[in-house]
């Protein structure tokens, strides 16, 4: 089960500090809790490792507590410790909203003394938190009044000009390191108490496993000080102590909310491919006919739809289908979003550009090809029984050619004709391949190409001249651009 880490500062931080002993090189106590033994392990950081919590003046000032108040303090290295370390839970299934508790259940009064929480997302978190709640529970508040105010202004904890007020709830400034850090500072007077509900709210959006929430506790007293900030001389005898919840990237349950966000931007991905399909479906079914007939127009709905489940992208591309990207621990990072949203503004260019640059060509109607029945006893040319009509429809494709290739012939026993085949001043034999039609500016759209009958004419050798019922087979072929 997961560690919690838990610095404390108190009982002999304060006495080192007291006696003038570089705080920076005293060992920090963290606590950690399986939530069935209480065990402590140390040590675990330096405290000049635990970033600047406590608003330092400019980067180069040392982190340190300045706390008087040494008698009746609590045992925190103790199995007994009564500090309240509450698993972190969750309020929704996409692990964005984390609720944890903080604090001590006190049952010792004191003069004068408030109790404050700070709280910090590390540097590479920062970008990811939408929101702190910090809820005081468990503590009776007083009204602090002018006095106290000066107090806790001039005590030292709250250098310019990060100054703020006692009863402060969610409280927002930046530390000295440019991050956000929330605040709540309540007084309690002579009361006791001290726990806190702490909510933090993340965006969508990937948190590194470097990523912590530090949570600062602090419990203290203003009945050392004078308003003027100068010490009055007694001594508190109350619990004042500093302790450090460290929530890591476990804690956070990163693996989970990695794989949400990573699931949501997957969704929102294929949610921007399927509008922008919508969108050109509803734009090509409002398409003019002609030229964008209904077959045209299934046509191109076919090509976009093929970019649109990823099937049709150069494979060159790379990942180019977003079901690809696989729900692992690689793949939660800023890298992954910037390929999703490659692969959304590539699918979106492609799909745009079927409709654009789509062209079409196809011969819809071919001629019928009947030479009739005739008597033959000497040389002669055939001709068709019927003028040469056929259609083509075209769509983008200005320029093309029709060629025309006509088998032998042959009756039903297998008796061939061999003949020769007329067409535009010129003579093929049979199986040859010749331009029947050329256009370099076809409109868009259907063109009806019309030829005489006598255009075509067939002629058979006098040696092949057999009587019977002869067919052949005719090939046409349309191709695009120059012939």
């Amino acid at each position: 089960m997961k560690k919690i880490m838990l610095l404390l500062l108190s009982y002999s931080l304060i006495i080192m500090f007291f006696y003038g002993i570089n705080v920076t090189n005293v060992t920090a106590y963290v606590k950690y809790y399986n939530y069935s033994k209480n065990k402590l392990i140390k040590p675990y950081a330096e405290i000049n490792d635990l970033t600047r919590l406590r608003f330092p003046k400019n980067e180069n000032e040392e982190y340190y507590v300045n706390y008087y108040s040494t008698r009746n303090g609590y045992d925190f290295e103790s199995k007994y410790s009564p500090f309240s370390l509450i698993k972190p839970s969750f309020q929704d299934k996409n692990y964005n909203i984390i609720n944890y508790r903080m604090g001590v259940p006190m049952n010792k009064s004191g003069a004068r003394r408030y109790i404050e929480y700070r709280v910090k997302p590390s540097a590479d978190l920062a970008d990811a938190i939408n929101s702190f709640d910090i809820e005081p529970i468990g503590i009776k508040e007083s009204k602090p009044g002018n006095d106290n105010e000066r107090r806790y202004n001039n005590n030292g904890l709250n250098p310019s000009p990060y100054h703020y007020s006692l009863n402060g709830k969610d409280f927002k400034t930046k530390d000295s390191d440019g991050i956000n850090t929330y605040v709540s500072s309540s007084y309690l007077g002579d009361s006791n108490g001290g726990n806190a509900n702490i909510i933090v709210k993340l965006k969508d959006i990937f948190i590194k496993k470097s990523s912590k929430i530090y949570t600062h506790m602090i419990s203290n007293t203003l009945h050392i000080y004078r308003a003027d900030g100068k010490k009055n001389g007694s001594d508190a005898v109350y619990p004042t102590f500093e302790a450090l919840r460290i929530i890591d990237y476990d804690d956070l349950q990163g693996n989970k909310h990695n794989s949400f966000v990573l699931g949501q931007l997957k969704d929102k991905a294929q949610n921007k491919i399927d509008q922008e399909y919508t969108e050109l479906y509803n734009q090509i079914s409002k398409l003019d006919n002609p030229p964008y007939n209904d077959y045209i127009k299934e046509h191109i709905l076919a090509e976009i739809q093929k970019y649109r489940l990823g099937s049709s992208l150069d494979s060159s591309f790379g990942t180019y289908n977003i079901n690809d990207i696989k729900d692992e621990e690689a793949n939660y990072n800023d890298k992954t979003s910037e390929k999703i949203n490659n692969i959304v503004e590539n699918t979106i260019t492609k799909m745009k550009n079927v409709l654009i640059n789509f062209k079409y060509l196809r011969m819809e109607v071919v001629p019928n090809l009947n030479f009739g029945t005739h008597f033959i006893n000497n040389f002669t040319s055939i001709s068709l029984n019927n003028e040469l009509i056929s259609k083509v429809t075209s769509l983008n494709s200005r320029e093309y050619s029709l060629y025309l290739s006509i088998s032998n012939l042959k009756n039903a026993d297998g008796y061939e004709l061999n003949p020769v085949y007329y067409f535009d001043g010129n003579l093929y034999n049979y199986g040859d391949n010749f331009m029947y039609y050329k256009t370099i500016n076809s409109p868009n759209g259907s063109n009806t190409i019309k030829k005489n009958k006598n255009d075509l004419r067939l002629i058979v050798p006098i040696s092949r001249i057999k009587a019977g019922n002869y067919e052949g087979t005719a090939t046409w072929n349309i191709r695009k651009g120059p012939s």
